[in-house]
């Protein structure tokens, strides 16, 4: 991952160079960092470069269809965080039918049937985005059979009803037992990691914006525990920046429970942040 993170000091990078899985790497860790444009440009190489599999000088580690499919899925996700959301639905619509490649094996027809299953909630968000709160109930359906997609797809129904003014209590109360769940010692990769900070992120909005400052609180404490234990300078100071604006908000024990949490987990950087947070804040 080091090496990952050192391609990133080069704007200029020639993916050429690179073997399809690092660029795969690279455009997870885009998509962790928010740099929407720079993974909109690595997934179009990878586009390019699976379109002529067969020329690669070595040989890759899943199905050409895996790459194929992977470019338009990623790059239909940066589109739709740019808010772009007719180009977004292209590119759904490309990779949600693949059997025109006509899979040989069956991790090829394995890919070709996940990238099918995948665009449909995808659809859903991006309609939710762009303000068709009409498929609301079909969506939350979806989200109750496939609790795989449970993360990003509360996460764009919350970032929906925030843009939108739309309430979702009712949709949030039929997942508090999955959203408690959350908050507990994880083990995912990153791209995971970054869903479950932008449901908190979502959360916390949602709440502020119904004045239920205390419940906003609790997910700041949640996002600042996954902070320490995912080791993550930017969410920590997310986190710290939400508390500190809410902390008249918050009861003793909340403020107990985040005095506890600081003083087991920060850095020397992190203690000035939160000194110069406060004294912002404050």
């Amino acid at each position: 991952m080091e090496f990952i993170a050192g391609l990133y000091a080069n704007d200029n990078i020639d993916t050429n160079y690179l073997d399809l899985d690092t660029i795969i790497k690279m455009l997870k860790m885009s998509y962790s960092l928010e740099l929407w444009d720079k993974l909109i440009q690595l997934s179009d190489d990878l586009f390019k470069r699976a379109k002529n599999i067969t020329l690669e000088s070595y040989k890759p580690t899943k199905s050409y269809i895996y790459y194929y499919g992977y470019s338009l899925l990623i790059k239909g996700s940066a589109l739709k965080e740019l808010r772009r959301y007719d180009e977004s639905k292209q590119c759904i619509e490309q990779y949600s039918d693949l059997s025109w490649l006509n899979p040989q094996d069956h991790e090829g027809k394995d890919e070709v049937e996940f990238f099918k299953f995948i665009a449909l909630p995808n659809r859903y968000e991006v309609e939710l985005l762009s303000g068709n709160i009409n498929i609301l109930d079909s969506y939350v359906e979806f989200l109750k059979e496939n609790e795989g997609e449970l993360i990003p797809g509360l996460t764009s129904i919350l970032r929906a009803a925030n843009m939108h003014k739309f309430k979702v209590d009712k949709e949030i109360s039929l997942f508090t037992k999955q959203i408690e769940q959350l908050n507990k010692p994880i083990n995912h990769e990153i791209i995971d990691i970054t869903y479950l900070y932008r449901l908190y992120n979502e959360l916390i909005v949602y709440f502020v914006n119904a004045s239920e400052y205390k419940r906003a609180i609790d997910i700041c404490l949640y996002m600042l525990q996954l902070s320490f234990e995912t080791d993550n300078s930017r969410f920590f100071k997310k986190a710290v920046f939400y508390y500190e604006t809410l902390r008249d908000f918050a009861s003793a024990t909340q403020n107990n429970h985040y005095i506890k949490m600081i003083r087991g987990g920060m850095k020397d950087e992190e203690i000035s942040y939160l000194r110069n947070v406060a004294d912002f804040t404050g």
